[in-house]
């Protein structure tokens, strides 16, 4: 009988964990709003203890949603960047094709940029997350392109600015994308030899996109500065 029993336990062992990740992954959220985060991580790791041995679907969604709320907890309320980017991480690896990694992602790529100056892991994170196609994607692209421009790869911060404008051509980050990318060729100029048949051409090429932004965007706020990176671009001012 005390066989029986046990196999009949076993067997219902997958079920009867996923029936109690509910409870735990409720009272943690209760311990969020109560500002009690430590305990909210102790009740988010016994979810992820109950969904262990749980291949399905449902535990899948309740997993991702544990990790990701973990990994909020541990960002957002305690502030343990280390220990944030570790969650993410296995928020992604182990559900990447949740909604929740997909979120995490985006937070990930802002921690590793932020905290550990590891741009090209934030753009291997975003690059992951646009592969998704979500709704902020042109966001996403402007992001990236600004990352390059923070790494002085100016030849790839202009070429994703232009992926941006031609991709998302209503979008509310185009002047911003025009402008990076006319600050880009602006940077390359400088950056060229000196003598380099490359830096007339560079100049014409940032002075073409700055009059391209004042075109398009005359009420732009970045027309003031827009001016004087013309004149700059042309070797007029500064």
């Amino acid at each position: 009988m005390r066989r029986v029993m046990l196999a009949l336990a076993l067997a219902l062992a997958p079920g009867c964990s996923r029936d109690g990740a509910p409870d735990h992954m409720q009272r943690a959220r209760d311990a969020i709003f109560e500002k009690r985060p430590d305990e909210a991580l102790v009740e988010y790791r016994k979810a992820l203890d109950a969904l262990r041995l749980d291949d399905s679907a449902q535990a899948q969604v309740l997993k991702a949603r544990a990790l990701k709320g973990a990994a909020d907890v541990y960002w957002l309320e305690l502030r343990k960047v280390k220990e944030a980017v570790s969650v993410y991480k296995e928020l992604i690896t182990q559900c990447p094709e949740s909604p929740e990694a997909l979120e995490g992602r985006m937070v990930l790529a802002e921690l590793l940029r932020m905290h550990f100056r590891d741009l090209r892991g934030a753009i291997d994170q975003l690059t992951a997350a646009l592969a998704r196609n979500p709704p902020q994607s042109a966001e996403l692209h402007y992001q990236v392109a600004k990352l390059y421009f923070e790494l002085q790869d100016y030849q790839q911060c202009v070429l994703e600015s232009r992926k941006l404008v031609e991709r998302f051509a209503t979008s509310a980050f185009v002047d911003d994308a025009i402008y990076l990318q006319a600050q880009a060729l602006h940077m390359q100029a400088l950056k060229a030899e000196p003598g380099s048949p490359e830096v007339p051409r560079f100049r014409q090429e940032a002075s073409r996109t700055y009059a391209d932004l004042i075109t398009r965007f005359p009420d732009s706020e970045l027309r003031p500065a827009r001016r004087l990176r013309d004149g700059q671009a042309q070797g007029r001012v500064g």
